[in-house]
């Protein structure tokens, strides 16, 4: 599946960041485990996500390529839609451009991340899907950690 995705910088960092409009990803599950109308797979996910400043005459950019594994599960309510939640973890490199740094303006950094989220997978056809979520996702940077709330949408297809 693919996604798009509107992010949120939350706490300290949504005094220095805007609202990100540039979020992308690209997920494959497979089935570990059913028990009656309920399905547990295992996810890999790769994501990324711009954020930009405009609070500023320079400009501050930070950008997020994360790479991620985790578990999911899905709750059938009937033939065509399914609640689900999943959480994933893994490492993230970012790449931080900050306009008050002025003798080390360009940064970057590997460190890991967790995200949790929560949405409705919906078939309007029999193997093709879609699915609104939202998610929470904090980075574990060495200065302070970066959290973020997401909302996004993903189309795939079943196989």
């Amino acid at each position: 599946a693919v996604s798009y995705s509107v992010n949120v910088p939350v706490g300290t960092w949504s005094e220095y960041f805007d609202a990100s409009f540039t979020g992308a990803s690209i997920y494959i599950q497979t089935p570990v485990s059913k028990s009656g109308p309920t399905i547990y797979y295992f996810e890999a996910e790769v994501d990324a996500v711009k954020y930009n400043s405009t609070q500023s005459s320079r400009e501050s950019s930070f950008l997020f390529i994360s790479s991620g594994a985790g578990i999911s599960l899905y709750y059938s309510l009937n033939g065509s839609v399914q609640l689900f939640t999943k959480i994933l973890a893994g490492p993230v490199y970012n790449i931080l451009e900050m306009d008050e740094n002025i003798n080390e303006k360009k940064s970057s950094s590997l460190d890991l991340y967790v995200s949790a989220g929560a949405g409705i997978r919906y078939f309007p056809a029999e193997k093709f899907f879609l699915e609104p979520a939202i998610c929470w996702k904090t980075v574990f940077m060495a200065e302070e950690f970066f959290h973020s709330a997401g909302i996004s949408l993903y189309a795939g297809v079943r196989f």
